[in-house]
């Protein structure tokens, strides 16, 4: 166990390197530009990273599905005429109702536990 203890401390080195660096290393081979900016109504534009393709557009709402593998992105325009606060609170409560109809859905197939 003794023989070469600068040998396993080396490795041991080297495996903290890759474990602290290596993200830094993939995240930048992965970041780069796959193409032109996409411009969704002429508001929002949005440049994809590599690996994301435009899936489908769509006119009402004017929208842009990115899709990578099984993940999807949705970039979507809409009139809102408010403060951002109220815009915030609006998009709460539209979540609540959602995951509520959601875990309804899910206890209804059995998928979740009844209250």
């Amino acid at each position: 166990m003794g023989r070469h203890p600068l040998l396993a401390t080396m490795c041991v080195l080297a495996v903290m390197v890759v474990v602290v660096f290596g993200g830094y290393v993939v995240a930048g081979a992965l970041s780069e530009p796959a193409g032109p900016p996409v411009t969704v109504a002429g508001i929002v534009r949005v440049s994809p990273l590599s690996g994301w393709e435009v899936a489908e557009r769509s006119a009402a709402p004017p929208s842009v599905r990115f899709t990578r593998g099984s993940g999807n992105l949705d970039v979507m325009v809409f009139l809102f005429s408010g403060t951002p606060f109220d815009l915030a609170a609006e998009l709460h409560l539209t979540f609540d109702a959602l995951a509520v109809a959601y875990r309804r859905a899910m206890q209804a197939h059995g998928f979740a536990p009844s209250p």
